[in-house]
């Protein structure tokens, strides 16, 4: 399998962006990071986490969490991205395509959603097809929290219709059994609609050990709007912490 080579672990700027936050803190809540910390140091030490991501999570879990929140794709919180460097992906099946065209299970992680994987899930019988794509950590500090995924081909509407959407799907790999998930789909955006919804990301949480593999088995799709019978995911990014 070929390895992808983009992406960096956290740089400069993002150090310096969580030190921001904190300056914007309020007093108030700066008490209760200083109470938390002195609190907490010590278990913090223990797993490893750095003080940077510490501050990050308190921060926000004093904003965020107070209201049930969550960290999302959309506000990781003091999860990290995980560089695309430190990860593989392989399918059990590939669409090939015409000409050079490959819609390998590495398009994934090429933060470009004018390519994606794609594989075909439903046969001419119109059966429900077994496919599976699967991703590989090395290198990655703490468990795998999150996984972002753009589903379907969202290079445009057209390549949106004409490609199988996931519905529902079973992840297998991680430590904790997160059994399965629903994606939602979307309508095909008006000609000329400026970052239509079904080009965000959605949201899976996870608990993988980071150096695990992480399977999506794909159990059911959206139907495309023509006769194809590929399923395609344009992207995804994985997030790590403690």
């Amino acid at each position: 399998m070929s390895r992808v080579k983009h992406g960096t672990s956290s740089s400069p700027s993002s150090v310096g962006s969580r030190w921001r936050r904190l300056a914007t803190t309020s007093f108030k809540d700066l008490g209760l990071i200083v109470i938390a910390f002195l609190f907490s140091i010590v278990g913090t030490v223990a797993v490893g986490t750095s003080v940077t991501d510490f501050v990050e999570m308190v921060i926000y879990k004093v904003h965020h969490l107070r209201d049930g929140e969550q960290p999302d794709c959309a506000n990781p919180g003091w999860f990290n991205a995980v560089p695309r460097e430190n990860i593989d992906a392989s399918a059990t099946r590939t669409y090939t395509g015409e000409g050079e065209l490959q819609h390998v299970a590495t398009r994934t992680l090429d933060n470009d959603t004018a390519t994606a994987w794609a594989g075909r899930a439903v046969a001419h019988s119109g059966e429900q097809l077994e496919v599976s794509i699967s991703w590989t950590f090395t290198g990655v500090v703490g468990d795998i929290k999150l996984l972002c995924i753009k589903n379907g081909h969202v290079g445009n509407g057209d390549t949106y219709a004409r490609n199988h959407r996931i519905k529902q799907a079973e992840i297998g790999g991680c430590t904790e059994d997160v059994g399965t998930i629903n994606l939602k789909d979307f309508p095909v955006p008006r000609e000329g609609e400026f970052q239509p919804e079904f080009r965000k990301f959605q949201t899976v949480r996870l608990s993988c050990d980071a150096e695990s593999v992480v399977t999506l088995r794909i159990t059911a799709t959206f139907p495309a709007a023509d006769d194809s019978h590929q399923v395609a995911i344009s992207e995804v990014r994985f997030f790590s912490g403690t």
